[in-house]
């Protein structure tokens, strides 16, 4: 069984709270991360048709200098991720959670 969520538009601050497991595409990830930081605003305005306050904010997020891994717990907000209270979950419970639940983002 699979829990699949779509990412929150709204993210915390990025405060790593969780204990993380090694992220599987870490190397991919990163290679698009290098990649997306080489476009400017316009394009990727047009690439994600975003504009506006989202568009600002993803840029930001794409230059800022964060940690390369992140758990999602500390770092989506919204309805479903705080309905699921992930940061009161007991270790059994995060473990099923790591095997079980997926972002897709």
């Amino acid at each position: 069984m699979k829990i699949l969520l779509s990412p929150s538009k709204t993210q915390s601050d990025f405060k790593v709270q969780m204990k993380l497991t090694e992220p599987r595409f870490k190397a991919e990830a990163s290679e698009l991360r290098n990649w997306l930081q080489g476009l400017d605003k316009k394009t990727i305005s047009s690439m994600m048709k975003l504009n506006g306050e989202l568009l600002d904010s993803t840029f930001d997020q794409v230059h800022k200098k964060r940690p390369q891994s992140l758990a999602m717990m500390d770092v989506y907000q919204g309805v479903a991720f705080d309905a699921l209270e992930l940061k009161s979950l007991s270790e059994d419970e995060l473990l099923f959670a790591q095997k079980h639940l997926r972002v897709l983002s």
